[in-house]
C-alpha cells in the first residue's frame, strides 16, 4: 500500500479492482471543519476521476459512495486526515496517535482481549503496541459495519499498516 499526499493522488489514474490507496491530508486541525475539508477534497479528487456522477453519502455508520466503484473509509489522527480508497468488498481505515495515556491498559482490556492486552505490557513500545493494535480493531470495525463493544470478538482481515507521523495507520481489506 502506496501513501500519497492529496496533491499526488490527484495525478494518479484512478485504483483498479486490485489498487489500494492511502491518501494523507496534512494539517487539518480537529472539529467538524477538518472533517468537511476531507470530504470536500475527497469528492474533488474522485470527481476528477470519475466526472461529476460522483456523490458522497452520509449514513450512521459511515460515508459511502456512488457513481464510482470504489469504497473509501475515513480517519483522523488529531491533525491529519486520512482516506483509504480502494474497490475492496470491505474496507476500513483507523489512524491513531502513538501515545501513552493513564487508561491505556484498560481500554486495552475491555476492547482488545486479555492476549492484546498482555502482548501490550511485555511490549519495551507499549504506546506503540497499542496503537497498533487499536488501529487495526477499529479499521477491522469500520470494515465489518460494526460499532465499538466491550469484549467484541472481529475477523482476521487483512491488514496493511504505515507509520509516517506519530499516528500508526491500519488499513483493513478482505
Amino acid at each position: 500500500m502506496k501513501v500519497y499526499d492529496l496533491s499526488e493522488a490527484a495525478l494518479l489514474p484512478a485504483p483498479q479492482a486490485a489498487d489500494l490507496y492511502l491518501v494523507r491530508l496534512p494539517e487539518l486541525g480537529r472539529g467538524p471543519a477538518a472533517k468537511a475539508t476531507v470530504r470536500r477534497e475527497i469528492l474533488k479528487l474522485l470527481r476528477g476521476w470519475y466526472g461529476a456522477v460522483v456523490e458522497l453519502h452520509e449514513t450512521d455508520t459511515a460515508p459511502t459512495l456512488t457513481g464510482c466503484p470504489l469504497k473509501l473509509s475515513i480517519s483522523y489522527d488529531g491533525e491529519d486526515g486520512w482516506v483509504a480508497l480502494g474497490a475492496q468488498a470491505k474496507l476500513g481505515c483507523d489512524a491513531v496517535l502513538a501515545q501513552d495515556f493513564p487508561e491505556m491498559m484498560h481500554v486495552a482490556e475491555k476492547y482488545l482481549g486479555v492476549l492484546v492486552t498482555e502482548r501490550i505490557q511485555q511490549s519495551r513500545l507499549r504506546a506503540e503496541t497499542f496503537a497498533h493494535a487499536w488501529a487495526k480493531h477499529e479499521a477491522t470495525l469500520k470494515a465489518m459495519g460494526w460499532s465499538l463493544a466491550e469484549d467484541q470478538v472481529v475477523p482476521a482481515l487483512l491488514c496493511h499498516y504505515h507509520r509516517q507521523t506519530l499516528a500508526v495507520v491500519a488499513v483493513v481489506t478482505e
